[in-house]
């Protein structure tokens, strides 16, 4: 969701981008039916000072430093916390618990129901006995051999450490939760009556297992600033347990551990660098990024040039000669055992495009030789159909087996392996169907072995337009015919079908091509009106 142009912490765009969405976060059994329903997400609702959230993206050391402070400051601060405080939403999805197993029941279904109490609730938590689940399946196995002791693994009382996802099973009630001060966002959450799918289960014997496990839940809600309390009771009850966990703490590895921040998705992107922020808005659906921004990123300077980059991919670093004209890249490429560093296919794809371009050089000069022409390059691009042909590259494969070129760098590249004669026919006959299947070239005769080179100016661009062209005239006509026939009832079946792209385009192009050809055609056509 996004408004007014702002993400917010409930976005589904950057949820992900959080790490403890995807962590098993240790949670007391009360903060756990504590969890809000917002968006379709389960969220630990929590009270922070405005200006926590961007100090919360600072490096674990710079905060370290800062809680070296007096606590004089501490105090007086805490006496205008009412008038600065601001709502922190950190959506979860896992949690881990510990507690002592206080029912459990195998049913038929091979499922397995137990009750966890941790001494602030009780949890209800399922498990399916199947390959997934080691100890699960141990359980099986156990039963298949001793049918009357069906409780042999798991027995009430046994303190056991569960992780699992967090599922909602029923809405309780309402609660209206403000995520953004600033710009009056309001969610209308729900508590919920959650289960526990056990993802793994363990069963805990030493007897600091479970203590660990308080310090840990603890440590977990101070780091996204959950006061003691929070859940019911009074909010300035809050337990200070940094100092204290610093002196039992062994290790500087464990101390520095207890500053770093738990952020949510939206914090997770605010502490990103500025180009990758910039990335992240710009691929998101309806997403934008500050203008004054656009002129520090080269890679963001065009509407156009982001679909590129989109297209290629974000970390996409490819300097090839045909990469813009064939629309391909080593990115996108099919790899091939025979040629893993693609030397054959740059060459050959290189090749091919000398020799369109030799052909548009050909069909330029034969242009500028006329009398009457004013602009060569435009009246190339408004060749009629039975010029277009001239402009293509239709080879054979015979043609390409011939070049000598070709067939020195192909013996090379085969040489190290175990047949070079096999191999060499098999390094051209992969190469040509990873090329028809990645969209590259076009078999047209299947008799005469012949193909087309998809070059995005020559041939891809003039159809697509070609095709956006004829589909508003249909459109067009479509409406004037409906509007007409409507009041006399006329069949539908007068007007025509709807144009259709070529079959070379339709087996060739994946989405993601069609949708940047699609956008470059409107460019092109808008720069011609």
């Amino acid at each position: 969701m996004q408004v007014n142009n702002k993400l917010h912490p409930l976005s589904h765009s950057i949820i992900s981008l959080s790490n403890a969405y995807h962590e098993y976060n240790p949670l007391f059994i009360q903060t756990f039916h504590s969890l809000v329903l917002l968006n379709g997400v389960d969220c630990i609702i929590t009270t922070r000072q405005r200006g926590q959230v961007q100090v919360a993206a600072v490096a674990a050391v710079e905060r370290q430093d800062s809680r070296n402070g007096s606590k004089q400051d501490a105090t007086s601060s805490s006496s205008t916390s009412s008038s600065t405080s601001s709502v922190h939403v950190l959506p979860i999805s896992k949690c881990r618990i510990v507690g002592v197993i206080v029912y459990c029941q195998y049913k038929s279904n091979n499922s397995v129901a137990l009750v966890i109490d941790d001494g602030t609730g009780h949890c209800d938590c399922i498990g399916w006995i199947d390959a997934s689940n080691d100890d699960l399946q141990q359980q099986q196995q156990q039963q298949q051999q001793q049918q009357e002791t069906l409780m042999d693994r798991y027995q009430v009382g046994n303190v056991v450490q569960v992780q699992g996802a967090i599922k909602v099973l029923s809405l309780d009630k309402k609660k209206v939760v403000r995520i953004d001060n600033d710009a009056n966002v309001l969610y209308e959450g729900w508590l919920c009556f959650r289960e526990l799918q056990i993802h793994s289960i363990q069963t805990l014997t030493s007897v600091n297992d479970e203590i660990l496990h308080w310090l840990r839940c603890l440590d977990f809600r101070k780091r996204i600033g959950l006061f003691h309390g929070h859940d019911g009771t009074s909010s300035s009850q809050r337990i200070d347990t940094g100092d204290d966990m610093n002196e039992h703490e062994q290790g500087q590895g464990q101390q520095d551990m207890m500053h770093i921040p738990i952020l949510n998705g939206l914090e997770t992107l605010q502490s990103l660098p500025r180009d990758e922020q910039l990335w992240i808005h710009s691929t998101l659906i309806g997403g934008s990024y500050p203008e004054e921004e656009s002129s520090r990123s080269m890679l963001f300077k065009d509407q156009y040039e982001r679909l590129f980059a989109k297209y290629y991919g974000r970390h996409c670093k490819c300097e090839l000669m045909y990469k813009d004209i064939l629309l391909y890249c080593h990115c996108l490429a099919t790899k091939e055992r025979l040629d893993p560093d693609f030397k054959f296919r740059d060459t050959l794809l290189s090749t091919l495009v000398d020799m369109e371009k030799c052909i548009v050089d050909n069909r330029r000069n034969e242009l500028s030789n006329k009398n009457d022409v004013v602009d060569v390059d435009k009246r190339l691009m408004n060749d009629n159909d039975d010029d277009k042909s001239i402009k293509r590259l239709e080879f054979q494969y015979s043609t390409v087996c011939r070049d000598e070129q070709l067939n020195a760098l192909a013996k090379d590249v085969v040489s190290n392996t175990t047949d070079p004669g096999i191999n060499l026919k098999r390094l051209y006959t992969n190469t040509f169907r990873h090329l028809r299947n990645d969209g590259v070239v076009y078999l047209l005769d299947v008799e005469t072995d012949s193909y087309l080179l998809l070059s995005k100016d020559n041939v891809l661009l003039p159809e697509i337009i070609q095709y956006e062209i004829e589909n508003d005239q249909w459109n067009y006509q479509h409406q004037i015919m409906a509007s007409t026939t409507a009041g006399a009832g006329a069949s539908s079946k007068m007007i025509s079908p709807p144009p259709q792209l070529p079959k070379f385009l339709q087996s060739s192009l994946s989405s993601a091509k069609l949708r940047l050809l699609q956008s470059l055609a409107k460019r092109e056509r808008s720069n011609n009106t």
